[in-house]
């Protein structure tokens, strides 16, 4: 909720923290985090469906419903999201559920244990660790050998990996 009492200019750049989640940016003087976690069982139906049409997910990382109390924000804030350690180097995919209705995602690599990005609203926000790809190995493990039907796989589906991004890319 804007205050229209608070007159503009006593906005302060700070960094506010509430368990694994901080963030960077200007807020007016008595601005609190408020976050509450493991929030995918809340989601709308739409919001779930949304989710499922990720590609490749290993696991959800973290779910969080993020929200200003006492205050407000101005402009763009960066929210870093502390994972953990043990997947850096990983990628995940953060989708942004907006309170318009609207989706926003971002594809991050973790370091040092955190990921962040930067967002001009709050609302929730669902952490997916997108599962490895080996370079080295194709996703089928034995190409040559028949599958059940009897048939050989054609061996350039596994290989040719460009396609794939061309069409994820015109889902959006």
């Amino acid at each position: 909720v804007m205050d229209s009492l608070n007159p503009a200019g006593t906005y302060f750049e700070k960094t506010l923290k509430e368990g694994d989640i901080s963030a960077k940016g200007m807020f007016t003087e008595d601005s609190k985090l408020a976050v509450k976690k493991d929030i995918t069982d809340k989601l709308t139906a739409e919001q779930k469906k949304e989710l499922a049409k990720l590609a490749n997910v290993e696991k959800t990382v973290g779910s969080y419903d993020i929200a200003i109390e006492n205050g407000t924000s101005k402009g763009k804030v960066n929210l870093t999201f502390n994972v953990g350690k043990d997947i850096d180097d990983r990628d995940v995919k953060i989708t942004h559920f907006k309170k318009d209705g609207s989706v926003e995602t971002f594809d991050k690599k973790v370091k040092d244990g955190t990921v962040t990005v930067e967002t001009d609203s709050f609302s929730p926000f669902v952490i997916s660790l997108i599962g490895k790809v080996d370079p080295n190995k194709p996703e089928i493990k034995q190409p040559k050998e028949k599958d059940k039907d009897g048939k050989t796989p054609d061996g350039n589906i596994s290989k040719d990996k460009s396609g794939d991004k061309g069409n994820m890319a015109k889902d959006k």
